[in-house]
């Protein structure tokens, strides 16, 4: 499967996290760098931010990886979580766990996000369920 654009992990140059930029307006979306559920670029996503997760494997690379493909309301997230970052790390976490920090090659403009990192297939397998037992936000 070719996912383009994605999301470049780049992890020897994102040492220095960059200060969030471009973050929505106090009351559209929960903003801070981690906690419980999932975390994209300091924006909390949901159950309903969330469309499918799979594990798959990248066609250039053939290592697996986790296809992230976003609802409507994930994708208007996702958008907003982008802005102003172009070049720049957008952190993904998962109840607290780093689980990828790519900085963002150029915007990705469709619902599908490929998460890569060093993933055994069991463990990108892993991710993608418990991507899928998010619980929705208060």
């Amino acid at each position: 499967m070719s996912i383009l654009p994605m999301l470049l992990l780049l992890a020897a140059t994102a040492q220095n996290d960059p200060e969030p930029s471009g973050l929505p307006e106090p009351g559209q979306a929960t903003t801070q760098q981690s906690g419980p559920g999932l975390w994209i670029g300091g924006i909390s996503f949901g159950r309903e931010d969330v469309a499918a997760a799979t594990q798959d494997f990248d066609s250039y690379t053939a290592v697996p990886i986790v296809v992230l493909t976003l609802s409507e309301t994930g994708h208007a997230k996702f958008a907003r979580a982008q802005e102003g970052r172009l070049h720049q790390v957008i952190e993904i976490s998962l109840d607290g766990e780093v689980i990828a920090s790519p900085i963002l090659a150029e915007p990705i403009e469709g619902r599908q996000i490929m998460i890569s990192g060093s993933f055994t297939v069991a463990e990108a397998t892993r991710l993608a369920e418990r991507l899928m037992r998010l619980p929705t936000p208060r």
